[in-house]
């Protein structure tokens, strides 16, 4: 949907049509490099033991795939249509930093995960967006 938004807008002039596709391109890879992510540390981390939860033991639960993709999206999302002037700061940060709190604790009410998996995945997810918004910043050459 970021994608969309982002090429539908007029270009401005600060920016203009090629801001608007890197910025697209930004969006669009954001959940595919988040999700390759996520199933790279469930092979290459050692899972704790966790205590009572639904799932069975062996299943993988550092860090939270959920945490970790909510806050790579809302992270890398909020830094693209900031940096292409589509809404204030003042706005989107709040909503960006909102979105991984609200999915994370929903992981620990419903005792998926303990809390160091959910702040795993926070962490994580926010250096995926670092980076994506750094490869951002690169392609338009600032």
């Amino acid at each position: 949907v970021g994608a969309i938004v982002v090429l539908t807008t007029p270009p401005t002039p600060r920016h203009g049509r090629r801001g608007r596709r890197v910025a697209a391109v930004t969006l669009l890879i954001v959940p595919a490099v988040a999700k390759a992510a996520s199933e790279m540390l469930d092979h290459s981390l050692p899972q704790p033991r966790v205590g009572r939860r639904s799932r069975p033991t062996g299943h993988p639960v550092f860090p939270s795939g959920h945490a970790l993709g909510v806050a790579a999206v809302a992270f890398a999302t909020g830094y693209v249509i900031v940096r292409e002037e589509l809404a204030p700061r003042s706005i989107v940060t709040p909503a960006a930093a909102l979105a991984p709190v609200v999915v994370g604790l929903g992981r620990l009410v419903r005792e998926k995960h303990l809390a160091s998996d959910t702040v795993g995945g926070w962490l994580a997810g926010a250096s995926i967006a670092a980076a994506l918004a750094g490869a951002y910043e690169l392609a338009l050459g600032r």
